[in-house]
């Protein structure tokens, strides 16, 4: 075993290796944050057929390219653990390579039993175990960890891949570093003996300490030495881009790659109550536009609650703040640029009470004039032992805070009977009201209305008109009477 890996451990297959792979994932990185950027597919998933053929058809090779990553990571941190522990341990860019491949092991061996777990809930859904699928939904926050897991082993990949490039570069002589000696070129392990420790005054620890300032002091020269030189702007330039392109993306995956979701698209209230004591019952937010394919977003939006900053005692007017409460750093995390979280609705529809006869609308006050007249129609129609004539004399309105209001036509009526082939008749007063009137009056296909004959105190029929007003105001005593003009 020994001697396979002192073969296979060399700078230039651990490089060579850890180049190709590392790189392997930065490109996989790169081509998925390409195509997530865009927009949004318009697969439907409830296409069962494509749904099934597109998942079989790539868990396979995710499986095999996880395992891959795995595998060559072990390799890799193996093979420049050996080399920098047994052969060279001055070697830095190996031992770089063993810490940060032995990081990204770490990383895919904590993500290695929730992949599995996924994989096999994909399998599930292939398979059309359902009952298994929703039991799986348990370990959502689990597999969200392990997302962690993996996306931090993106980044280490692409760090080892730049580092790799640099180191390449320089073992080809295309750059060179003054302060980093690089190349492919193996040079055997040197024995070291144990050897007594010498002892030295403080005088000479100060003297080595001073040279070791000056020699760090000359290797920073050399490096502004370095940077002025072509190789080394090419270096800088590199570097530069790398962090410059590096930073822009972050900039622009944190702030401007996101999807916007209008929350609150046509929001509207219903209410309880009635103006000035209204209240609000529920929130229609409208219709969210979003990808419902998307179990994460479609979770997300189905969380949201609304909330508004008062919901009683309302009037038709007022102005309602309706906020929509939801999971900010769930948006966050989703990339989902939020629009319309707080929207202000004036309210209306809220039924409207009238206080005196000039508040009425004239459509409602026409209606319940029709509504009057049909009531006396038949409630004075003639027979064969009474004739009637009649006619509306005024008409006046009893608002009250009963919310029971009344509007009320005053009839003369003419009523000539016959008995024993003798005729009579007899003039007197009628007050034809219909209750309920407000601003839903108008939707009621089926209004209270009725006729009754007014009376004196001594209960007798009204005859004489000045006695009508009276007559009404002890009818409708608890009401605020006014009359039409």
């Amino acid at each position: 075993m020994m001697k396979y890996l002192e073969k296979l451990a060399t700078k230039k297959k651990i490089v060579l290796i850890s180049t190709i792979y590392s790189g392997f994932v930065t490109l996989c990185i790169l081509i998925g944050n390409i195509k997530t950027s865009g927009s949004t597919s318009n697969f439907n998933l409830s296409d069962t057929s494509s749904l099934v053929s597109l998942i079989g058809s790539v868990v396979t090779v995710i499986q095999i390219i996880f395992y891959l990553y795995l595998v060559l990571a072990i390799i890799i941190t193996v093979l420049s653990g050996y080399y920098f522990f047994k052969k060279n341990k001055k070697e830095y860019v190996i031992l770089t390579e063993f810490i940060l491949n032995a990081i990204n092991t770490l990383l895919l061996l904590l993500s290695l039993e929730v992949f599995n777990a996924a994989i096999k809930v994909i399998k599930m859904a292939i398979n059309g175990n359902y009952s298994g699928l929703f039991s799986a939904y348990s370990s959502l926050g689990a597999m969200q960890s392990a997302g962690q897991y993996i996306q931090y082993f993106g980044y280490i990949s692409i760090l080892v891949f730049i580092i790799n490039v640099f180191a390449i570069l320089m073992a080809k002589k295309v750059i060179k570093v003054n302060f980093v000696d690089f190349d492919f070129n193996e040079t055997k392990l040197i024995e070291t003996t144990d050897e007594p420790t010498i002892s030295v005054d403080s005088e000479k620890a100060k003297e080595l300490a001073q040279a070791g300032a000056d020699q760090a002091k000359a290797g920073l020269e050399k490096v502004k030495e370095f940077l002025k030189t072509k190789n080394g702007k090419i270096v800088l330039g590199i570097v530069v881009a790398v962090v410059v392109l590096f930073g822009g993306y972050k900039v622009y995956d944190n702030y401007f790659n996101k999807t916007a979701i209008n929350i609150m698209p046509k929001v509207s209230l219903e209410y309880g109550g009635e103006d000035g004591t209204g209240y609000i019952s529920d929130v229609n937010p409208g219709t969210i536009d979003y990808d419902h394919n998307d179990y994460n977003v479609r979770s997300f939006v189905n969380s949201i609650t609304y909330d508004y900053d008062t919901s009683h005692k309302l009037k038709n007017g007022d102005k309602v703040k309706v906020h929509a409460v939801y999971d900010k750093e769930k948006a966050k995390d989703l990339k989902l640029d939020v629009k319309n979280d707080t929207v202000t609705v004036k309210v209306k529809g809220l039924t409207e009470n009238y206080a005196k006869a000039k508040d009425v609308p004239e459509k409602i006050l026409k209606q319940a004039k029709k509504d009057i007249e049909a009531e006396m129609k038949d409630s004075y129609e003639n027979d064969s032992y009474s004739q009637y004539q009649y006619s509306l004399e005024s008409v006046y309105f009893a608002g009250s805070k009963l919310r029971s209001d009344h509007i009320i036509g005053i009839y003369k009526v003419d009523e000539t009977s016959t008995f024993l082939d003798e005729t009579e008749t007899e003039t007197y007063y009628v007050a034809c009201y219909v209750s309920g009137v407000n601003s839903d009056y108008l939707k009621d296909d089926d209004p209270f209305v009725f006729a009754d004959t007014l009376y004196d105190d001594s209960f007798e029929k009204i005859t004489d008109p000045a006695k009508v007003e009276d007559a009404l105001k002890n009818k409708f005593k608890n009401y605020d009477l006014t009359k039409f003009n």
